[in-house]
């Protein structure tokens, strides 16, 4: 009986993506969930409670100064998880917090043509409760690498598992300070509008014009290959051949620098946002100033970032640049 492990399993095809949901739904699926005024209300009015992680506290300030500049809709205050757990609240609380999501197929064992396959989506959620109900308010994708899917599995998430483990031993490749900053600005905005956000929305911006004129700057992650049949990810693409058919200027950088460049007011950069979540594959770029995501696409059923992908951004700014 063959057996394969996949991160988050996509059951439709669709040609983009945001990787970032503005809605009423935890579970996205063909809409991102209505946001009823009486909601937004209760969340306007209450106290949102960021709950960061242990390795946050080297770079705390900085982490609080980010976010706090970003977001503007309800009053922010951040907690750690040790506090988190010990506290409690009443109903005029909201929460940013990392969240699972597994979904496990198992087949007959008896026929070996079946496949067996896990799902892993790994998530920063917004949320509220209201008595008995838990209201959401927003998702935001996370990319974690295998051994942290293989540990939230065993933590059961979905069944009211181990939470903490999260917090504690996940390593995840976009969770940085100057990524949440950008990823709360677009939460922000579209809660002010009261509008929703669907987490497959096609974009293409205006704003990608000027890429065409700047550096896009990537992320060093980017060239890391994940196995599907093994879950190793210690491979690499060659830059040269991945970034073959993109005509404009582009540099790839550590993750870390990556975040301090989105972090400095002085710059406004371009920048590459990959996330891998399962086999849903998110490529986005994104303005660093005002966390606009100025382009978006989305693979379903692919494993790591491809030649072709950068292709076709290449190939949308070049129609932009007209």
């Amino acid at each position: 009986m063959k057996t394969l492990f996949l991160l988050t399993l996509s059951f439709w095809s669709l040609s983009a993506t945001a990787q970032i949901n503005v809605g009423s739904y935890e579970n996205v699926k063909l809409n991102p969930g209505e946001l009823s005024d009486e909601n937004l209300a209760k969340l306007r009015r209450s106290t949102t409670v960021f709950i960061y992680r242990p390795s946050d506290t080297l770079e705390l300030e900085a982490l609080e100064t980010a976010l706090t500049e970003a977001w503007t809709y309800s009053e922010l205050v951040f907690m750690s998880w040790k506090e988190y757990k010990a506290a409690t609240f009443d109903d005029s609380y909201s929460f940013f917090t990392m969240n699972g999501f597994d979904n496990f197929h198992f087949s007959d064992p008896g026929d070996a043509t079946q496949v067996n396959y896990s799902n892993t989506h790994l998530y920063l959620l917004l949320w509220m409760n209201d008595k008995e109900e838990k209201i959401v308010f927003s998702r935001v994708e996370l990319f974690p690498n295998y051994a942290t899917v293989i540990g939230a599995q065993a933590a059961e998430l979905t069944k009211g598992g181990k939470p903490s483990y999260l917090y504690r031993k996940a390593l995840l490749k976009n969770w940085y300070a100057g990524y949440l900053k950008n990823a709360f600005q677009t939460v922000n905005a579209s809660l002010k509008k009261s509008e929703e956000r669907w987490y497959f929305k096609s974009e293409k911006k205006p704003g990608l014009k000027a890429v065409a004129t700047k550096t896009l700057y990537v992320p060093e992650y980017v060239l890391e290959v994940f196995n599907k049949w093994t879950g190793a990810e210690f491979e690499r693409h060659d830059p040269k051949k991945l970034f073959a058919k993109y005509d404009y200027r582009y540099e790839i950088i550590p993750v870390e620098k990556l975040s301090e460049m989105i972090l400095d007011p002085d710059q406004e950069i371009y920048y590459l946002h990959y996330i891998k979540s399962s086999t849903d594959v998110f490529i986005n770029v994104i303005n660093s100033k005002t966390g606009e995501i100025v382009y978006s696409d989305y693979e379903g059923t692919q494993y790591n970032l491809k030649s072709k992908d950068i292709g076709k951004l290449s190939g949308a700014i070049k129609r932009m640049d007209r």
